[in-house]
C-alpha cells in the first residue's frame, strides 16, 4: 500500500472543509490534484472515504473518519519527527564532558561556551581525569565524551 504525506495533508484538508474546492483553495492546488489523491487512497483502501454530493461537498463516511483521524496523528507526528533537526532547542539534556586534567584549564572553556551558544538547553558537567581514567570511563559510559591528546 503506498499513501503519500500528501494524499494524507489533502484527506484531512478535505474532511475539515467539507469540499474539494474548500480543500483546494487552502492548500493552493487544483480541485483536480485533491481528487485524484481521494480516488488514489480509497483504492489502495479499497473503500470509500468520502460520501460526494453533489452541490453540497462531501461527508467522510465511519472508515473515512477512522482514516482522516490517524492521517492528522500521521501529520502530527511527522512535522515532529521533522521538528528535531531544526531546533537548536530541541537539544537537551545533560553532557558529561571528561578532561585530561593538563588540558581542561587550556581548551574546555572555549568548548563550553562554544557548546553552549548552539545548545542552551544542555546543561555541561566537567571532570578532570586523570590519563588512566579517562579512557575507563568512557567504556564504562560514565562520561559522554573525552578530551585528550593522541599519544
Amino acid at each position: 500500500m503506498n499513501v503519500t504525506l500528501t494524499q494524507l495533508r489533502y484527506l484531512v484538508a478535505v474532511a475539515r472543509h467539507g469540499s474539494v474546492t474548500g480543500a483546494a483553495k487552502m492548500l493552493n492546488v487544483s480541485q483536480p490534484s485533491i481528487s485524484v489523491a481521494i480516488d488514489a487512497v480509497e483504492k489502495n483502501f479499497g473503500q470509500k472515504l468520502f460520501v460526494r454530493q453533489r452541490g453540497s461537498g462531501v461527508s467522510p463516511t465511519s472508515f473515512g473518519r477512522a482514516v482522516v483521524a490517524k492521517a492528522r496523528q500521521v501529520l502530527t507526528e511527522t512535522e515532529e519527527l521533522v521538528g528535531l533537526g531544526s531546533s537548536k532547542s530541541a537539544v537537551s539534556g545533560e553532557l558529561v564532558l571528561g578532561c585530561f586534567e593538563d588540558l581542561a584549564p587550556f581548551f574546555a572553556p572555549a568548548l563550553i561556551r562554544a557548546f553552549s551558544e548552539r545548545y542552551p538547553a544542555v546543561k555541561i558537567v566537567v571532570r578532570d581525569e586523570t590519563f588512566e581514567t579517562l579512557g575507563r570511563r568512557l567504556g564504562d559510559a560514565a562520561i559522554d565524551l573525552g578530551l585528550t591528546y593522541d599519544l
